[in-house]
């Protein structure tokens, strides 16, 4: 909060769209929102940081250099529905479609992305690892239509 001369003040909010979730997780569910707590992971121990934005852009660096692009692109995994030829990714970026559902829920060390579109549900999780210098990716799909479906990653 910045006080003014004469009692008049204005406070600095972050902006940030979302809510708490359970332990200490916080949820983004609207493109061009943040994480108030930013979206910088590491571990203690290591020298090696991940920032995940909302939109899914975001870069690693290992002591203070970058590892992949700084213009924030380095990395990027897309699914591709075989029947319909339709491709698409758990964030937003970097094809720029919107979702049917979508929320990044930021936790100490990791950041979760969901997403649910053409009726497949994925889930993508980059964590920091303790004392190492690496990142893992874990990735969950499901396929919530009523039919099968053969995808390509």
């Amino acid at each position: 909060m910045i006080i003014r001369p004469h009692g008049t003040a204005d406070q600095q909010i972050p902006y940030a769209t979302g809510r708490f979730g359970k332990g200490d997780a916080f949820v983004v569910n609207q493109i061009g929102a943040a994480s108030p707590f930013g979206g910088l992971l590491c571990s203690f121990g290591s020298d090696y940081a991940i920032e995940v934005l909302p939109d899914g852009s975001g870069c690693s660096w290992y002591m203070g250099q970058p590892v992949t692009s700084p213009a924030r692109l380095g990395k990027a995994w897309y699914i591709r529905d075989k029947e319909s030829g339709e491709t698409w990714s758990a964030f937003f970026s970097p094809i720029g479609a919107k979702s049917d559902e979508y929320e990044i829920i930021y936790q100490p060390g990791q950041a979760t992305a969901f997403c649910l579109k053409n009726k497949i549900a994925s889930s993508l999780t980059i964590a920091s690892v303790p004392s190492h210098s690496y990142e893992l990716w874990s990735v969950e799909l499901e396929n919530r239509s009523a039919r099968h479906r053969t995808l390509e990653f």
